[in-house]
């Protein structure tokens, strides 16, 4: 299956759809949104490590990606 992103933020770390799906590019894994004290925070599933919504929107750009998503 192959996906594209329409936006990067964090200097290539995430990669948003079109969809506003938010995907992690070092592991081409999925960001469940989560909420932390008010603020909106996505991070995979089981990582320590969590990308602000608020800095995602601030230094996203336009640029296309392919995520390679493996079935398994």
């Amino acid at each position: 299956m192959q996906i594209y992103t329409k936006w990067i933020a964090y200097d290539g770390l995430v990669g948003v759809t079109e969809i506003y799906e938010y995907y992690d590019l070092t592991t081409c894994k999925r960001l469940i949104k989560e909420v932390h004290q008010g603020s909106i925070y996505y991070r995979e599933n089981g990582s320590k490590k969590r990308y602000s919504f608020n800095k995602i929107n601030k230094t996203k750009k336009l640029e296309k990606i392919e995520i390679i998503n493996l079935p398994f």
